[in-house]
C-alpha cells in the first residue's frame, strides 16, 4: 500500500538522520572508528529530516483522503466509518483507531524535532543530543504506527472476500460526539510535545546546559493542550454517560501527567527565578514524560481493564518496556548529577525574597509535594492491577476507586489552603492573617456543621477562602496590568471553581419516573417535568440492521414558568442500545432527562425516563474554561531577550 511505503521511507530517513546525528557526536569527542566512516553535515541531515516529515506528512494526508473517499478498500476505513457518517467525524476517524492515534503522536514528535532543527541546528553538542533523543522516541513510536497500520487491505484482513464492501462497519455510536473531535487530538498533542521536555532534562543531566528556555514554550502548550483534551473528555462522558468524570484509566492517566507537570511548571518557575528546585526540577520534567509513554501504554495495551481502551495489542507492551529503561535511566542520571552553582546575581536575588513559615519558596515547595502526591495516588491505582497481573494473578484485576476520593481529600484540601495563601504576593502578614481567618472559618464551620457531612463541612470555608483569594489577586493584577500574575491567579481560581462545581454535584437529585399518558407531569427537586409527545421508528421487517429510534419530547418547568423544552432520543443500533440525554442547563442546576426506551402507547401507555438535577455544573465548566484559557496570555505574551546560542 502507498501509505505503508511513504511510512517506511520516513523510518529509513529518519533512522539515517539519528545515524548521521549520532555520527557527529562522535567526532565531537574525537571518537574515529564510526564518524570516519558516516559524514554527513548538519545540511544533509537537515535535509534528510524534511524529506522524512513530508513523507509522513503525505501519509497522513493519503489516510485523511482514504476516509473522505470511503475507500472500504483499507481495512482501517471499513472498521471506522461508513457511508452515511457525518463529514466532521470521517475526519475525526482518523485518530479514532489504534494505528491512527500513533501517526498523530508520531507527527507531533517529529514535527517537534523539526522545529528544533530549524531554529537551533546540531553544531552545538547539547542540540545534537536533544535530537538524538527526539529521534529516538519518534522513532519507538513509528515502530509501533508501522506494526498498527492503519493502511491495512481488507483483503488482508478478510482473505474470503472477493470484493470491496459496499459499506463501512462505521463508528462506535458514543464516538459520534462532538468533543470526541477535540478530546484525543489533545491528549497525544500534549504527549507529543513534552518529548522535548524530557530530551532537554536529560541532556541537562548529562552536561551543563541552559535547558529550561528551550523547553519552556512547548511545557506550556502540552499543559494547555492536554488540559483541553482532558476537559472535552469530560463534556463528551457527560453527553454519553451518567456523569462528567469516572475513574477509569483512560481519564485518570492524562490527569496523572497533567498533574506532574502542574507539579514541573511551578517548579520551573522557581528553578527560572531564583536557581532553586535544580536537580529536582529536571526530575519532574524526565518522568512527565515517562507517565506519558505509560499513560499511552495503559490506553492502548488492554492489560489493564479500562471502559474503553484501544483493545488488546501486545505490540504496544514494548512501551511499558520504554516506560522502565526510561525510569532506570532517569534515576541513574539524577543520582550522578550535580546541581549547578548559582552565579552571585542570582543568590543575590533570591536573598530578596520572603524569609519565614510562609515565604514563596515554602508555599511553592508545598504546592509540588502535594501535587507530586495526587500524582502517585493514581499512579498507584493504575499500576496496582498490572503487579497483580505480573505476579501471576488472574487478569482483568481494578483496585476500588475509592482510593482515589479517599487518599486524594485530604491533600486536596491543603492544596486549596496554599493556592489561596499564594494570593498574597511577598506579604507574610497579610498571608499569616488569611490563613488564620481561613482556619479560623473552618473550624466554626465544622463546630456548626450546616450540611451535616464532615467533607462538605471541611471543603466550603476551604473553597471559599481559595476561590475569594484568587478573584482578588486577579483584581489587583488586573489593574496593574500585570499578565503573568492575572493568567496564573485565573487558573487558581479557575481550580477552584471546579472543586466547587464538583463539590454542588454531589449532592445530585435522580429519580426514575413513569409518565401514563401526553401531558403527564412529574416532579423531580424543584422542576416539573412534562412528557409531551412519544414517537417510535422501527425498522423494516426485511431489513433488521437499520436503527430502531424512539424519541421523546419534554417540557420544564420551574415555579410554574416553561423554561426549557427538548427530545431525548433511544436507538438501537446494529444490537447495541444507545442513549441520547437531553440536558437543560442554568446557572445554578443542570436538568438532563435520559428516555429509558421503556415506552408503548396501546393497549395502554407508559413512558419511563430517569431525571437528573445535577447542581453546580455551570460553575464547573466555567473553571475548566479559566484553567485551560488562562494559560493562554502567558503563552502568548511577548517574551523578553532570546535564547542565546551555545
Amino acid at each position: 500500500m502507498p501509505g505503508n511505503i511513504l511510512l517506511y521511507i520516513s523510518f529509513t530517513l529518519f533512522c539515517a538522520a539519528f545515524l548521521c546525528l549520532l555520527s557527529k557526536e562522535f567526532q565531537s569527542l574525537q571518537n574515529k572508528g564510526l564518524a570516519s566512516n558516516i559524514k554527513c553535515s548538519s545540511k544533509h541531515i537537515r535535509w534528510l529530516m524534511r524529506i522524512a516529515i513530508l513523507s509522513m506528512a503525505a501519509s497522513s494526508l493519503l489516510l485523511f483522503y482514504h476516509l473522505l473517499a470511503s475507500d472500504f478498500s483499507i481495512y482501517y476505513v471499513w472498521q471506522y466509518t461508513n457511508l452515511d457518517l457525518p463529514l466532521i467525524y470521517k475526519i475525526s476517524a482518523f485518530w479514532t483507531g489504534e494505528g491512527g492515534a500513533y501517526l498523530f503522536l508520531t507527527c507531533v514528535i517529529f514535527g517537534v524535532s523539526i522545529w528544533m532543527s530549524e531554529k537551533h541546528g546540531f553544531e552545538a553538542s547539547s542540540h545534537r543530543k536533544n535530537q538524538l533523543i527526539i529521534l529516538l522516541i519518534g522513532l519507538l513510536f513509528l515502530y509501533l504506527t508501522i506494526r498498527h497500520t492503519p493502511f491495512t487491505s481488507i483483503f488482508d484482513v478478510f482473505p474470503d472476500i472477493t470484493a470491496i464492501p459496499n459499506d463501512g462497519r462505521g463508528m462506535d455510536p458514543i464516538l459520534i460526539n462532538f468533543w470526541m473531535i477535540f478530546h484525543p487530538p489533545g491528549i497525544f498533542l500534549g504527549y507529543g510535545l513534552l518529548a522535548l521536555t524530557f530530551s532537554t532534562t536529560i541532556v541537562s543531566l548529562i552536561e551543563p546546559f541552559d535547558w529550561e528556555p528551550y523547553q519552556r514554550l512547548c511545557s506550556r502548550l502540552a499543559w494547555a493542550a492536554l488540559g483541553a483534551g482532558i476537559v472535552s473528555g469530560c463534556l463528551w462522558s457527560y453527553e454519553v454517560w451518567d456523569g462528567y468524570w469516572t475513574w477509569d484509566p483512560a481519564f485518570t492517566s492524562p490527569l496523572m501527567v497533567w498533574l506532574l507537570l502542574t507539579a514541573f511548571l511551578h517548579s520551573s518557575i522557581k528553578y527560572r527565578k531564583e536557581h532553586i528546585f535544580t536537580k529536582q526540577t529536571r526530575a519532574l520534567g524526565a518522568f512527565i514524560f515517562i507517565l506519558a509513554i505509560y499513560s499511552t501504554y495503559v490506553i492502548h495495551s488492554g492489560d489493564i481493564q479500562s471502559v474503553h481502551a484501544f483493545g488488546e495489542g501486545v505490540q504496544s507492551r514494548l512501551l511499558l518496556y520504554a516506560t522502565t529503561a526510561s525510569c532506570i535511566l532517569t534515576l541513574f542520571l539524577l543520582f550522578k548529577a550535580h546541581d549547578h552553582k548559582q552565579t552571585p546575581q542570582i543568590m543575590k536575588e533570591s536573598q530578596t525574597q520572603v524569609n519565614g513559615l510562609l515565604s514563596s519558596k515554602n508555599l511553592f515547595t508545598a504546592t509540588i509535594l502535594l501535587l507530586v502526591a495526587l500524582t502517585l495516588i493514581i499512579l498507584w491505582g493504575l499500576t496496582f492491577p498490572l503487579v497483580i497481573q505480573i505476579l501471576g494473578a488472574d487478569t482483568g484485576v481494578a483496585i476500588s476507586t475509592a482510593i482515589y476520593s479517599n487518599w486524594a481529600y485530604p491533600i486536596t484540601l491543603l492544596l486549596l489552603a496554599v493556592l489561596g495563601t499564594c494570593a498574597y504576593n511577598y506579604n507574610v502578614k497579610t498571608r499569616s492573617l488569611a490563613l488564620i481567618i481561613a482556619a479560623c472559618g473552618t473550624i466554626l464551620f465544622l463546630i456548626i456543621a450546616p450540611f451535616k457531612n464532615l467533607h462538605t463541612d471541611l471543603s466550603i470555608p476551604l473553597l471559599a477562602f481559595a476561590s475569594i483569594s484568587s478573584l482578588l489577586a486577579v483584581a489587583k493584577n488586573a489593574r496593574q496590568k500585570q499578565i503573568y500574575p492575572t493568567s496564573t491567579h485565573l487558573i487558581h481560581l479557575g481550580t477552584a471553581l471546579i472543586l466547587i462545581g464538583a463539590l454542588m454535584s454531589n449532592y445530585t437529585i435522580s429519580e426514575t419516573v413513569l409518565f401514563q399518558s401526553l401531558g403527564d407531569t412529574k416532579n423531580v427537586g424543584d422542576y416539573d417535568i412534562q412528557l409531551n409527545d412519544l414517537i417510535a421508528t422501527s425498522p423494516k421487517i426485511n431489513e433488521p440492521i437499520l436503527d430502531s429510534t424512539k424519541t421523546a419530547t419534554y417540557s420544564i418547568y420551574k415555579n410554574g414558568e416553561q423554561v426549557g423544552k427538548g427530545s431525548a432520543t433511544f436507538e438501537e443500533h446494529k444490537g447495541q442500545y444507545i442513549t441520547h440525554v437531553y440536558t437543560h442547563r442554568s446557572i445554578l442546576a443542570d436538568v438532563r432527562i435520559s428516555y429509558q426506551g421503556i415506552g408503548t402507547t396501546t393497549p395502554i401507555f407508559i413512558s419511563v425516563a430517569n431525571i437528573k438535577v445535577i447542581p453546580g455544573m455551570s460553575i464547573l465548566w466555567s473553571g475548566c474554561s479559566l484553567v485551560v484559557f488562562g494559560m493562554l496570555p502567558i503563552i502568548l505574551r511577548r517574551k523578553k531577550g532570546s535564547i542565546a546560542k551555545k
